[in-house]
């Protein structure tokens, strides 16, 4: 079963605080945001559809990129 979540405004702000520490590895808003909403549901395995997610440090079941 899949649910819509949606950003409340402290997702963006953890997203944006992402976006800043880990400029250096190009991930764009959007990813940061999935990561901030990965953390806040404490989700414990992901499914990937790129790979900025496992770089992440994220566990990935699969990667469709």
């Amino acid at each position: 079963m899949a649910r819509i979540e949606r950003t409340p405004p402290g997702d963006e702000a953890v997203a944006w605080s992402i976006f800043a520490q880990y400029a250096d590895k190009g991930f764009s808003f959007t990813d940061c945001t999935g990561f901030a909403l990965v953390q806040r549901l404490d989700l414990g395995v992901c499914l990937a559809v790129d790979s900025d997610l496992r770089a992440h440090g994220l566990h990935c079941l699969l990667s469709l990129a």
